[in-house]
């Protein structure tokens, strides 16, 4: 959900990197292609060798707008399925669905101009690489709060509720992009560092621990942004969220907001001249030592 025109229109030059126009002129694309995907649909609905009745299986995740949407992001941008699957919130097969219904109707209509040269499928952008080239899609993942349906389970419905606004215990997902050397830091709870991993399993992890129960506690008080019952709920998530700091890389007691930025320096730094990161760069210096 968190490439959907709702939430990325907010975004007008995040739009316009993502796709190559900007809001009005995607308008004004879907207004042109909308009928032409009517007919399409009107076609394919009614076609002879149709096995199930009009109105039967799972209606569509994504409406035209927002199919039309993944469509020009995939032309501009060629990111992997995997990617779009995850920035749209569905899956990677309904990903490929909507390409091959859409895409034909841009190329018809001759508003697929805004398309880039296709690197190949070896080459397709990871997540790491497409927040390198976009550094500003960043604050769209942050800003972003997803909805979910409330579990029946109490614990699940607890340690979901919110995700962004009422947030527990920061945590960061470092994300170093090796042939850019950038580093890009998203600032995300416990789940969306999950989320992250799915899509980039070579992000950095690291978990920004209170030194404290009380502490924290304190520090939401003196916020004085919570009501009573959120900050029982908020606590209460904390305590549950704590225990997943074993599935990071790196923890950081915030304690002191000076000792901490540097810790997470250290972290960047640390990375940054990892073996694994480093192998093009100490082969170029081998090769010299070749005669």
């Amino acid at each position: 959900m968190i490439l959907r025109y709702c939430h990325l229109s907010r975004f007008p030059r995040v739009f316009k990197s993502m796709t190559g126009v900007d809001v009005p002129e995607f308008d004004t694309l879907v207004r042109d292609i909308l009928p032409r995907y009517a007919a399409a649909e009107h076609t394919r609905l009614n076609r002879p060798n149709r096995k199930r009745a009009l109105g039967a299986g799972h209606p569509f995740r994504l409406d035209p707008r927002d199919q039309l949407l993944l469509t020009v992001v995939w032309l501009r941008q060629y990111p992997i399925h995997e990617v779009l699957a995850y920035l749209f919130a569905i899956s990677d097969s309904t990903v490929s669905r909507y390409i091959s219904r859409t895409l034909p109707l841009l190329e018809a209509a001759g508003r697929d101009t805004m398309r880039m040269p296709d690197p190949g499928k070896k080459r397709r952008r990871t997540l790491d690489a497409l927040l390198a080239d976009t550094p500003d899609l960043v604050i769209v993942i942050d800003t972003f709060e997803q909805r979910v349906q409330r579990p029946r389970d109490r614990s699940s419905a607890d340690r979901l509720y919110s995700g962004k606004k009422k947030q527990h215990t920061l945590k960061s997902q470092v994300a170093v992009e090796t042939e850019k050397g950038r580093d890009i830091i998203l600032e995300i709870d416990v789940q969306g560092a999950h989320s992250v991993r799915e899509v980039a399993p070579e992000a950095v992890g690291v978990f920004i621990l209170p030194p404290s129960y009380q502490v924290l506690r304190e520090r939401l008080i003196l916020r004085q942004t919570e009501t009573e019952e959120s900050l029982i709920l908020r606590l209460r998530n904390a305590q549950r969220e704590v225990q997943d700091y074993e599935k990071f890389d790196y923890v950081i007691v915030n304690d002191e907001v000076s000792q901490g930025t540097l810790d997470l320096q250290s972290v960047i730094l640390a990375e940054r001249v990892k073996r694994g990161r480093q192998r093009t760069a100490v082969e170029n210096i081998l090769n010299t030592f070749e005669n």
